[in-house]
């Protein structure tokens, strides 16, 4: 449901600790994404996101 209502992609929402939230400033950092490799098995690992190019800023 959080993904749905900040708009944010599905490999994010995926990603998100507890640690990212902060319930007094009301605010969730999104710095980190849930990717897929397949190096002959499926492989599913959390990956620090790079640099944000300005249209894909969520202020």
């Amino acid at each position: 449901m959080i993904g749905f209502y900040t708009g944010l992609r599905i490999s994010e929402a995926f990603a998100l600790t507890w640690d990212d939230i902060d319930f007094e400033k009301r605010t969730l950092s999104v710095n980190k994404q849930v990717v897929k490799r397949n190096f002959g098995a499926d492989v599913r690992k959390v990956v620090e996101k790079k640099g944000k190019k300005a249209k894909e800023r969520r202020d």
